[in-house]
């Protein structure tokens, strides 16, 4: 509890920061230009010297997936993630950035500001969410989820080039062990824990090395009947050591 507390007390207190920031670069912006000329520009861009703001983006381009890492705290804002839910009914949002308190947004007001209907992942570990009386798992986006297998089957094929199809194989093999769709409980975490990524490196390795097969891009070649997991999981580093006795 008292970790927590403190990463959201870090959070708050860089979400201020920024605004405090946000405050002074307007009125240094105030004090050089006239405000004619600042209210023509935001007219014209949508967001003063800066461009369109993300709100605007949002309002306009109605996305369906926003993926934060900007390390902006608060940068998703309740605007922005209603403005989505308008137009998409599960809108997908990633606060990925690291450490905790630099986070766009905090899953439990993404949740709360879609009513539940956002699907949420984020780049550090969070507790479950309480929403509604029920327990929402949050799932860690951790790059160790896909990594380690994309580098395994590349390993194991060879591949001449490691394309988009590959990258694309290896994203579909990880989708199948969401918790989400294995329990079929949308309370349920989007992503695996992390004590399972040993068994999902391998199965996102045996993707990789099919793909590559079927593309005629494996610099290996594999019999017909080649046993693909086999191989695979025999190219697997074991931490095993044997015993030192000690006389």
């Amino acid at each position: 509890k008292d970790s927590l507390s403190k990463s959201s007390e870090e959070y708050q207190e860089a979400k201020k920061k920024k605004e405090e920031e946000e405050k002074k670069n307007k009125e240094e912006e105030k004090k050089y230009k006239g405000e004619d000329e600042e209210e023509e520009e935001e007219e014209e861009g949508g967001g003063g010297r800066d461009g369109v703001s993300l709100a605007e983006v949002v309002r306009r381009v109605q996305p369906t997936i926003l993926i934060g890492t900007s390390t902006q705290p608060g940068s998703f804002t309740e605007e922005i993630v209603k403005e989505m839910a308008k137009h998409t009914e599960h809108p997908i949002i990633f606060p990925l950035s690291n450490p905790t308190k630099l986070h766009e947004a905090q899953p439990k007001d993404i949740l709360e500001w879609t009513n539940g209907k956002a699907l949420v992942s984020t780049g550090s570990p969070f507790p479950p969410v309480d929403f509604k009386g029920q327990k929402r798992t949050i799932g860690e986006c951790n790059n160790a989820l896909a990594f380690p297998g994309i580098g395994l089957g590349v390993l194991v094929s060879r591949p001449k080039i490691l394309n988009d199809d590959l990258i694309r194989a290896a994203t579909l093999e990880l989708s199948k062990s969401s918790p989400v769709l294995k329990n079929k409980d949308p309370q349920d975490s989007l992503l695996c824990p992390i004590r399972e990524v040993r068994e999902v490196s391998a199965k996102i390795a045996v993707a990789v090395v099919r793909e590559a097969i079927k593309q005629g891009i494996s610099q290996v070649e594999f019999a017909k009947d080649a046993d693909i997991e086999k191989i695979v999981r025999d190219s697997m580093w074991e931490p095993k050591y044997e015993e030192i006795i000690l006389k």
